[in-house]
């Protein structure tokens, strides 16, 4: 991620001067936590706005989206509502004394002051007592520095360090440790742009492209490699290779294939409104929905941070994870109810899934808007020379006769049919079968060993229609019709 060392320096050189008071919390922080049952970066405070009333200040935390289990059990994911506080409560008041009362859905005291042995009440409604335990100094980021530890007569236990606010804060949630503060670039960010595109020369990525019309279905297969590379302060720009292959399908013609080689330049630029700049559980505006049923409105989704045990990278989702990767799956946006702060999927909106990983970028985009679905997909990709996931070679892109078409023998009959159709094969390698409808909803899907030379498929309770028969050997893919009466 980059850095802007000289103005970190001065940001720190002010918040460790004012910390000589104990604050939890400094006017400029951004502070990341990690609860102990995750196993990443699960909430990031900061004040956004300051009010001073009197000899009081104000302090007023980002809020962001929590799900609604108590607006329908039968599915968690429909409603989530906005506005909410994490454990720091929307705000903090600081009186005069250097106490701090924190308020929210729960409100609770934190006496910065208080010296070992001291006591005060930390939570009047629950009638819980806080008292310091300890004060000493601890290691935190490499630095030396002093730490009251505040025990909870309710057993909880709270550690306020003197210069970078509170380390450990304990609720009935578990335990949240602070696990760095980015604006002084200290202990662990939360990747943003810079990391999510951030590719190097000799790099290649592989996308398969699907665009699924009303008559028509486009199927790509295309390969990135990065040949140089030029880092500005607000992009990236890179030169790059593109090896591309694009069949097809339009209903009652022949399939077409087309096939490139091309170089050019791609210059991506770091903005504010970029998902991969945005914070677990934020709602972010989606795109506008116009047409001829819905009227013009906002809808929203929200944003996952997480770190994703497959391959250990930092991923950012926008919406619930589709059931399978393997598909273009969409999932449904949310919409405001009225003016209250809870929002509801959109079952008229359009719909969107959109998920990047650290290193690599966009690896899973997905729209759908009416009768047109685009999806994009990284199904492999190579950096620091090891492989990972399928990496198609540029002479199966670039051969109008593909592998698949060249060793596979396939027949279909009867076609049309009544829905059961019979489909025997000669093949070299293991095939995959999907049968999919003419908005490209997947209806029927299996894989075969290249032993196997017969397959059934049965699609009787789907209405009358043209179907599409997908094939694929895991690196080539060949599109048929199947017409059902």
């Amino acid at each position: 991620m980059k850095k802007q060392l000289l103005f970190y320096y001065f940001i720190c050189l002010s918040v460790l001067v004012s910390a000589q008071n104990w604050s939890p919390l400094y006017l400029g922080d951004r502070y990341n936590y990690q609860l102990d049952s995750e196993n990443y970066i699960s909430n990031t405070i900061w004040v956004d706005s300051l009010k001073v009333n009197n000899t009081d200040s104000v302090f007023y935390l980002n809020r962001i989206v929590k799900n609604c289990f108590d607006c329908n059990l039968s599915d968690p994911d429909e409603f989530i509502i906005a506005n909410q506080e994490q454990f720091m409560q929307k705000r903090v008041i600081r009186d005069s004394n250097e106490i701090y009362h924190y308020i929210g859905t729960t409100s609770f005291t934190i006496d910065s002051r208080a010296s070992l042995d001291q006591s005060w009440l930390y939570d009047t409604l629950q009638n819980i007592d806080a008292t310091v335990v300890a004060v000493g100094e601890e290691e935190i980021f490499g630095l030396l520095d002093s730490v009251k530890t505040i025990s909870l007569s309710n057993q909880h236990i709270i550690k306020l360090s003197k210069s970078f606010g509170l380390i450990d804060f304990q609720n009935e949630e578990g335990i949240y440790q602070l696990k760095g503060i980015e604006n002084r670039a200290l202990g662990e960010s939360i990747p943003d742009f810079f990391d999510f595109y951030n590719f190097e020369v000799g790099d290649v990525f592989q996308y398969q492209f699907e665009n699924w019309g009303l008559l028509s279905i486009m199927h790509s297969f295309y390969k990135n490699e990065i040949l140089s590379k030029q880092e500005l302060s607000d992009s990236y720009i890179y030169e790059i290779r593109r090896v591309r292959r694009d069949s097809f399908d339009i209903m009652f013609e022949p399939n077409q294939v087309n096939f490139s080689e091309t170089e050019f330049t791609m210059t991506l630029y770091n903005t504010i409104s970029r998902p991969t700049n945005q914070y677990n559980r934020s709602l972010i505006p989606e795109f506008y929905t116009e047409d001829f049923i819905c009227n013009d409105y906002p809808v929203f989704q929200y944003m996952d941070v997480f770190l994703d045990a497959t391959d250990n990278r930092v991923t950012k989702k926008l919406g619930p994870m589709p059931g399978n990767l393997e598909f273009f799956e969409t999932v449904k946006p949310y919409k405001f109810l009225g003016n209250s702060d809870t929002l509801r999927k959109d079952f008229c909106a359009s719909l969107y899934s959109h998920i990047y990983k650290e290193g690599l970028g966009a690896v899973y985009n997905v729209s759908e808007i009416l009768d047109n679905r685009v999806g994009l997909r990284l199904i492999g990709y190579v950096k620091n020379g090891d492989t990972t996931g399928t990496i198609i070679p540029d002479e199966l892109l670039l051969l109008s006769n593909s592998e698949l078409e060249r060793n596979t023998k396939l027949n279909i009959s009867p076609n049309p049919s009544s829905g059961i159709y019979e489909i025997s094969y000669e093949a070299s390698r293991p095939l995959s079968f999907e049968v999919f409808d003419i908005n490209g909803r997947l209806l029927w899907r299996r894989e075969n060993p290249a032993s196997d030379s017969f397959l059934e498929i049965d699609i009787e309770k789907h209405p009358p229609g043209i179907y599409l028969l997908k094939v694929s050997d895991g690196n080539a893919l060949k599109t048929m019709k199947l017409i059902k009466y």
